[in-house]
């Protein structure tokens, strides 16, 4: 980087839903509300964290109701430097402190807590990343040379140490900010370890088309978002121009400065894209956090109020519910139009804090959870108003949407499962396209 599941219900279960649930002690009303100003319905809003490291492991517990609270659905924390010996280090100098060697986490005990706290609900925070690269950075030199000398397999101290940050850490993605090797073979290589120890891959370049190219083609859906760097060095890069380098998937571009950051990206609306990021230059303040976020969202989200199916783009299923009885379990089936299909259209309505109610055109129930487990299953109910009942509708770089809850912060997804019938239930965000929808 250039310069960061159905059960008869009792009453007091259903009364106390209607108000959100504060997953951790550091939660209050402030950190909902803000929420609810900031956080909208389409477009995907990331932030680079960046500068030291060894800071970002004392977050305070008003740094963190920022970032929970700003509107963003991605943190990628920059950066993650990998030494000549494998170890994973994080910071910007060779002095800051080793996060994982030797296959073991090693850095500060309390940084998974921290981070943790960052995505627990509610918070806007589904996704952490840690970028590895950046501007005269050696990591991915080192990266080449280590795989020459020990290969890939899972018994490398790379395979290692990568294991242990995904685990220990819970990372959910790695993001390469390549910046001077451009080896596309031993990149790619490091990238499959990656993705076989658990986590996504995503890109952030600023130059070298035919390098990320490369990279995008080998690793293949599990690489499943790109940063464009469009500032310093990458000030000259066109958002439309780079969407056509990856196969449908869309770019997401960046920008750092205040001054035209909106301007920025209202002209990139019609690319088009469907996110942005904010790269600070320093850790930036709970509020210039939910005004960058703002931003993004201003420029563009898109109006998907009205009627419409959510299919599944893994099986071309859609959600379907026609049933009228309180508490019914959401299925997938085939599109169909029997008694006009009525049970498969859903009508998007929007609320004050840019959340959606979602209500089955045949039944005017509820789309709602009433659990906070990965697991359970979704189902219909009338309508009170709850947080269990209001949805988050972000867009994603390949045209296709996350749909998830605002009480549980968790994604709808059909379980992989490829036949009629099957439940819709909620899971942890993982990218993986059961969790993607289109909106017909």
């Amino acid at each position: 980087m250039i310069n960061m599941k159905l059960k008869p219900r009792a009453f007091c279960v259903r009364k106390y839903m209607q108000f959100p649930v504060f997953a951790t002690v550091i939660a209050s009303a402030v950190i909902l509300a803000a929420i609810s100003s900031q956080k909208a319905s389409a477009a995907s809003a990331m932030i680079f964290f960046n500068g030291n490291m060894g800071t970002i492991a004392s977050l305070t517990a008003s740094e963190i109701n920022g970032v929970r609270a700003s509107g963003f659905g991605t943190i990628v924390v920059f950066n993650l430097r990998v030494d000549a010996a494998g170890n994973l280090l994080y910071g910007a100098s060779a002095n800051y402190p080793t996060a994982c060697s030797n296959g073991q986490y090693v850095g500060d005990p309390a940084w998974p807590g921290l981070w943790a706290q960052c995505k627990a609900a509610p918070s806007s925070v589904n996704r952490i990343e840690m970028c590895i690269g950046g501007w005269l950075d050696q990591s991915f030199q080192n990266i080449k040379n280590r795989i020459a000398a020990d290969g890939t397999g899972s018994g490398t101290v790379l395979y290692r140490n990568l294991q242990a940050l995904h685990n220990v850490l819970g990372i959910d993605a790695i993001c390469f900010d390549d910046e001077s090797t451009y080896d596309a073979t031993s990149a790619s290589q490091f990238g499959q370890m990656c993705i076989a120890v658990g986590m996504k891959v995503t890109l952030c370049p600023y130059t070298n088309p035919g390098y990320w190219q490369t990279v995008k083609s080998n690793l293949g859906p599990l690489c499943d978002q790109v940063y464009l760097q469009c500032y310093d060095g990458g000030a000259a890069n066109n958002p439309a121009t780079w969407n056509g380098y990856f196969g449908g998937l869309k770019v997401i571009p960046g920008y750092w400065d205040a001054s035209d950051f909106l301007t920025k990206m209202q002209g990139w609306k019609n690319s088009p894209v469907y996110g942005g990021f904010f790269w600070p230059n320093s850790n930036p303040s709970a509020s210039s956090m939910a005004q960058y976020a703002g931003w993004i969202h201003q420029a563009l989200d898109q109006n998907i109020a009205g009627a419409h199916r959510m299919v599944d783009i893994q099986n071309s299923k859609a959600i379907d519910n026609g049933s009228s009885t309180l508490g019914a379990g959401c299925v997938q089936w085939d599109i169909n139009s029997v008694g006009g299909g009525t049970q498969q259209i859903w009508n998007f309505s929007q609320n004050s804090d840019t959340s959606w109610n979602i209500v089955n055109q045949r039944t005017g129930l509820n789309l709602e959870m009433e659990s906070t487990a990965n697991g359970a299953q979704a189902k219909v109910w009338s309508a009170n108003g709850g947080s269990n009942q209001r949805w988050w509708v972000d867009r994603q770089s390949d045209g296709t949407f996350k749909i998830w809850n605002q009480w549980t912060s968790k994604e709808l997804e059909n379980a992989s499962s490829l036949v009629n019938g099957a439940p819709i239930i909620q899971w942890d965000w993982n990218g993986g396209i059961q969790q993607r929808w289109s909106l017909q």
